[in-house]
């Protein structure tokens, strides 16, 4: 295999970028290259790094061309590598990067990249074929630009996938230091510690509204057992003491006879040892959390203006 087609090869695993560098360690005169990019269609993303013909230019590739502009010891971060890891909605522009406090931040277009003299070893991580920041440090520095309930989300989305753990994402905090981010990274942890573990964004957004509501459920998933100690169902939210469970459908939910009737089951398992059941969809929105709270302080016996079951 030739120089070029080692370079082609080469761009492939890097979402479609090279730089001159790259190619002048396969041994391709640089001036060569320059000549084939500017007659072949090679699109220019920073100085001495280019795209490839035919490359799609994506959230992934313009991160690795900025982390290879930048240089070494670059890694994407915050926002662009919580996008990566999945954690975020993808926002590509600009892409967020660190860089170790002993370099000087690159002034690229498209890029915001910030010293920082806490890396460490561990720090680092690889997400889609990129070199970013790992899930529980991302988390860290995402909190200096999210709110509230998007920085929650992407703690707990980090959590259920188990990239991190709530413990790892405090430990990193703390070792961080006094830093913008620390108080509303230190609320949502103490928010979602409390919350449990849970199945998807819905489930987690219908609690929440519970809680607000001065309904505080049991945390986390609740395991249903059978007399025997037969594990009968998983309950997405439940009030174990008035035996009251709230499954939470997603639009997806009953998309063939075979789920409906699996659902019937799995109802009637629950109604026959004593529970009752009451649903909500991603639909309802606040005004179906609404009704769901006065059925819930009916059920509870507090009356449809009562304080709330703290749990």
């Amino acid at each position: 295999m030739g120089p070029w087609e080692r370079l082609t090869v080469l761009g492939r695993r890097q979402h479609g970028v090279v730089t001159l560098g790259q190619a002048a360690r396969l041994g391709l005169c640089r001036r060569t290259v320059q000549r084939r990019a500017a007659s072949g269609g090679w699109e220019r993303l920073h100085r001495g790094v280019y795209g490839l013909p035919g490359s799609t230019p994506n959230l992934e590739r313009a991160a690795i061309a900025a982390v290879l502009a930048a240089g070494p010891r670059s890694l994407v971060a915050a926002r662009t590598a919580a996008a990566l890891w999945g954690l975020i909605d993808a926002r590509p522009w600009p892409v967020d990067l660190v860089v170790p406090a002993d370099r000087k931040a690159p002034r690229l277009h498209g890029v915001r990249a910030l010293r920082t003299s806490t890396l460490r070893d561990r720090d680092a991580a690889r997400a889609r074929g990129v070199v970013v920041t790992s899930p529980t440090r991302t988390l860290c520095d995402l909190a200096v630009r999210a709110g509230d309930a998007d920085l929650r989300e992407a703690v707990a989305t980090a959590v259920q996938r188990r990239l991190t753990t709530l413990h790892a994402v405090a430990e990193r905090r703390a070792a961080l230091g006094a830093r913008p981010g620390v108080a509303r990274l230190g609320r949502v942890l103490r928010q979602l510690a409390g919350q449990g573990r849970t199945d998807s964004p819905l489930e987690r957004t219908v609690r929440s509204r519970l809680v607000a509501r001065g309904l505080a459920p049991a945390p986390g998933i609740h395991p249903m057992r059978d007399r025997g100690g037969r594990l009968v169902a998983n309950l997405d939210i439940a009030y174990p003491h008035a035996k009251i469970a709230v499954e939470v459908d997603g639009f997806a939910w009953h998309r063939t006879p075979d789920d409906l009737r699996r659902d019937h089951a799995r109802q009637n398992a629950i109604a026959a040892l004593g529970w009752t059941v009451l649903r909500v969809s991603a639909a309802d929105g606040e005004a179906g959390c609404d009704r769901l709270a006065t059925q819930l302080r009916v059920l509870l016996g507090q009356g449809a203006t009562g304080t709330g079951h703290r749990g």
